[in-house]
């Protein structure tokens, strides 16, 4: 017979509960339980089904970075074709009109873009393709990098502007292009972070196994596009990745556009890398918003 509280199940006396108990102690902890939430959340897999809209928008942020970045420190940080083009000319002393070993910036950005591809694509393979938090982790490495450069630009430790005039001659009719001949070294520094982290956005389409899609590269997709057998045949909504590769150059071209007249307005190569780091940001709220993969998908 238990004279003292009661009895609890598997053999143990339970005390008696006192009236002043605090209620506190009988509420789940709130904190702890989002993290959990949280962390379950980042280690799942994002649904697929729609994620080439994340590598559409890419291609306007390619144009918009890469037309700025050529426009002030004459080379690309996306498009590596370009820099290999430069790369070749720069070790015969061509073209005359730029400044001597102006190449080195071309052949730096393909280097530190071949490092990033590395880095992004065996942090993909040891964290997870298509798993939430990989993603989020390297469109969120991919914006902070951006936001730096553009620091950089905005307090002028680097070039911010074209280093060369334009002077008209109205008499003789013609206008005078003056160009610097001196390289500022301290541009290396934005190009090699900058190709770094669009090394990423381009691991993340072979990721999602979107290679049709590869957010830096035009030639290959215009020859896919129009070596498509359903190019003409296939209906206006039928042929998805026709529509894709379409609407995916036609953003490159925008974002390349408004790159540029960004570049001679007020805004500034500061302000497009801004604009470029705030898009990646946008996307990393997407990735973690994205709804996640079924179990038998």
């Amino acid at each position: 017979m238990v004279s003292e509280g009661t009895e609890a199940g598997y053999g143990t006396m339970q005390e008696p509960c006192e009236s002043n108990a605090s209620p506190m102690t009988l509420k789940p902890n709130t904190h702890e339980s989002f993290v959990v939430r949280l962390k379950l959340r980042m280690k799942s897999e994002v649904k697929p089904q729609g994620t080439y809209l994340f590598l559409i928008s890419l291609f306007f942020v390619t144009g918009l970075v890469d037309s700025a970045a050529y426009n002030i420190w004459s080379c690309f940080v996306s498009m590596q074709t370009g820099n290999t083009v430069f790369v070749g000319l720069g070790v015969s002393g061509q073209p005359v009109s730029s400044p001597a070993f102006a190449w080195t910036k071309s052949l730096l950005s393909i280097i530190c873009f071949m490092l990033g591809a590395f880095c992004f694509s065996t942090f993909h393979r040891k964290l997870g393709s298509t798993r939430r938090g990989t993603l989020v982790t390297s469109f969120l490495f991919q914006a902070a990098v951006t936001l730096v450069v553009a620091i950089l630009v905005t307090t002028k430790v680097v070039s911010s502007h074209v280093s060369r005039s334009r002077r008209d001659d109205p008499e003789a009719g013609v206008w005078i292009l003056t160009m610097s001949r001196d390289i500022n070294w301290k541009d290396l520094a934005p190009i090699s972070l900058l190709s770094f982290q669009a090394a990423g956005q381009v691991v993340t389409s072979r990721a999602l196994r979107h290679n049709d899609l590869p957010t830096a590269v035009v030639t290959s997709m215009l020859c896919d596009t129009m070596s498509d057998a359903q190019l003409l045949t296939g209906g206006v909504l039928e042929n998805a990745k026709r529509n894709r590769r379409v609407v995916s150059a036609i953003l490159l071209f925008l974002g390349a556009m408004v790159g540029g007249f960004l570049t001679r307005s007020w805004v500034g190569l500061a302000g497009v890398l801004f604009i470029a780091a705030t898009l990646k940001a946008l996307m990393v709220i997407a990735w973690l918003l994205w709804p996640h993969a079924k179990e038998n998908s």
